[in-house]
């Protein structure tokens, strides 16, 4: 994995800053389970906004993870 920039670590911190504020919001108004079983509940509630809006959950998914992973590689 190549070495990302000072700006690339706080920007992709930035991210996981944002959704652990997801995970905490639905932590404390929706399952008041652990960190795990909230983001479960995040991606099926996700999917339910993908069905009723008639967007391609799978599709989006895999878009999101090669973003993910040019994002851990520096190329984004």
């Amino acid at each position: 994995m190549p070495r990302l920039t000072k700006l690339q670590r706080e920007q992709n911190q930035e991210r996981a800053n944002r959704a652990a504020e997801i995970i905490g919001g639905y932590k404390s108004r929706i399952t008041g389970e652990d960190a795990g079983t909230c983001l479960r509940d995040v991606l099926a509630d996700l999917m339910h906004f993908a069905r009723a809006n008639r967007i391609n959950f799978e599709d989006e998914w895999v878009a999101a993870r090669n973003y993910f992973d040019d994002e851990l590689n520096g190329l984004m």
